[in-house]
């Protein structure tokens, strides 16, 4: 496993002392909101666009194949393996997690350019081209994407029509179990977990190597829950030594420097997880349950109303007095809650998950009291989380605005990269990553500019490069792009005022406006454009801003 970049730490007890407690995220913390955005947007692309022909998310085929093993028509019996061109696998998808009952397999075979090569004798469409290789690998008494009612619907291709719409209604039905799989550790299976009912929608076996260090694999043992790239971070930041390596296998004793390091990065992960558990439906988790608990009871008292849980092995709640409005609700400790109506004792409930916790709450109230939630009707969970959340970010002084992503989908980038070679755009992608890293840290109070991080001397080599061939292909000239000298007038309007552009022309009288004339090599104009203009760059950053 390839070691966290050196980055921005979590702040410490004492740095919290020393002033306002404003938020700050450390360098792990950005990436791991970055990836519980691309899980999300991966998720949006199944649910509202996976019924449409020949589409598939981007990177969305490991979670495919493990959404197709558990639609209720495919047999338990019936494992895919996805292979290289050696006929190696590289990962093994099953309904279950026991290998022993395989029958039968459908084999996914990688071509060199990526694409599903069809085995031997077997013709393949160029529509729905993978689809149909599943299709064609099926048993003959197989039902898949059966039960569509519309001309056609039993042949190969309206069968396809019926999955696509199946696979969408599945993501959209198990998308907190399947946002916790997209999440899980890099070579995360079902075979590696020592638990009873692992992750339904993890392959049952991956071949990506993971290397890590007995001491991280420990640490991590004793930390499941947290990502193995956080501890890894925190490693590379606060190396042990020989002998402190060998006090932690043995006796599981750590420096008390590295204990309180540890403690404030597990801090920071629990408040941004909880949040992040808040601001969507996610699977049940203790510390977002508690944060959702007192945010409701804070939004609660402030119109007087009490509320009331009542976990396992709590005694009934016993009303006051027949004006006794308690909102009581009972909590089956796994996530999810009833509601009890307190006149009459009598018990509702909901469907499970976290969002009963909030359906519970509504059930109770009156439209009026809704309103102050953030509810407009009685089943308003989204309102309900979405001013939950708001509170909860003003108690952390601050959190990544769950209203503006920082991803985007491949569909927009630029056209030279469809084209790009294999090298280019790993190239690319990496000087990106750095560069895209230190814009959306930047975006958070109480971190240095982008500017202050240093220039990025890979994006810039990268840059002049492709000017250069740029510049010769166009014009058959090879030139230095940092010697050209490119002289700019750039206007600023006084601030104070919101330009409607679609109002029309603001005219002198209006507006004043200031010219600046500034004089850079063109490969410096290249970078600040693309860090503040270029919609491609930007665009290409926020796709592939993420660690190879």
């Amino acid at each position: 496993m390839k070691a966290a970049p050196m980055g921005k730490l979590a702040r410490s007890n004492e740095q919290k002392a020393l002033g306002p407690d404003r938020f700050s995220p450390s360098t792990v913390a950005v990436h791991e909101h970055r990836a519980r955005e691309r899980a999300d947007r991966m998720i949006d692309q199944f649910v509202e666009r996976f019924t449409e022909k020949n589409f598939f998310p981007d990177d969305g085929e490991s979670a495919l194949f493990a959404l197709l093993v558990q639609l209720p028509q495919w047999p338990a019996e019936l494992m895919i393996s996805v292979q290289n061109e050696n006929g190696e696998d590289l990962a093994l998808y099953l309904k279950g997690n026991d290998q022993s009952v395989v029958e039968n397999t459908v084999v996914l075979m990688h071509g060199g350019d990526d694409a599903y090569v069809a085995p031997d004798g077997v013709s393949i469409s160029d529509d729905e081209p993978l689809l149909t290789l599943v299709f064609s690998q099926l048993p003959v008494s197989s039902t898949l994407g059966m039960g569509g009612n519309f001309p056609g619907s039993n042949s190969t291709a309206g069968r396809i029509v019926t999955l696509r719409e199946q696979i969408a209604g599945l993501a959209r039905e198990q998308r907190p179990l399947l946002f916790t799989a997209l999440l899980a550790d890099e070579g995360t299976s079902k075979s590696l977990l020592n638990v009873r009912l692992p992750n339904p929608f993890l392959p049952l076996w991956d071949r990506r190597d993971i290397e890590i260090s007995p001491v991280l694999g420990w640490l991590g043992a004793l930390n499941p829950q947290v990502p193995i790239r956080r501890l890894e971070e925190l490693l590379e930041r606060m190396p042990l030594t020989e002998e402190q390596q060998i006090d932690f296998l043995d006796n599981d004793v750590l420096p008390d420097d590295f204990v309180e390091a540890m403690e404030i990065s597990l801090d920071e992960w629990r408040r941004s997880t909880s949040i992040d558990g808040l601001s969507r439906t996610r699977i049940f988790n203790q510390h977002a349950d508690e944060l959702a608990r007192t945010g409701a009871r804070a939004l609660l008292a402030a119109s007087e109303q009490n509320l009331v849980i009542l976990d396992p092995g709590m005694s009934k709640y016993e009303p006051s007095g027949p004006d006794d409005t308690s909102i009581v609700l009972l909590h089956d400790g796994s996530g999810n809650y009833s509601a009890q109506d307190t006149s009459n004792g009598e018990i509702t409930e909901f469907k499970d998950g976290t969002d009963s916790f909030y359906l519970a709450i509504s059930s109770q109230l009156k439209a009026e009291d809704r309103l102050s939630l953030g509810m407009q009707f009685e089943q308003d969970v989204a309102g309900f989380r979405k001013a939950l959340t708001q509170h909860a970010i003003e108690e952390n002084r601050g959190w990544f605005d769950p209203e503006k992503p920082t991803g985007i989908e491949k569909g927009f980038l630029p056209e030279w990269f469809a084209s790009a070679s294999d090298d280019d755009k790993y190239a690319w992608k990496i000087a990106v990553q750095d560069y895209s890293q230190a814009v959306l840290e930047a975006q958070a109070p109480d971190l240095l500019e982008p500017s202050r991080y240093g220039e990025p001397d890979q994006l810039r080599n990268y840059a002049r490069e492709k000017l250069q061939e740029r510049i010769l292909l166009d014009h058959g000239v090879k030139v230095n792009p940092d010697e050209i000298s490119i002289l700019t007038v750039s206007i600023e309007i006084d601030p104070g005022f919101i330009l409607d552009l679609d109002y029309g022309f603001a005219g002198p009288s209006e507006v004043e406006a200031n010219y600046e004339t500034q004089q850079r090599s063109l490969t410096d104009l290249s970078l600040e454009n693309i860090a503040v203009t270029d919609l491609n760059f930007l665009w290409t950053s926020r796709a592939l801003g993420f660690v190879r």
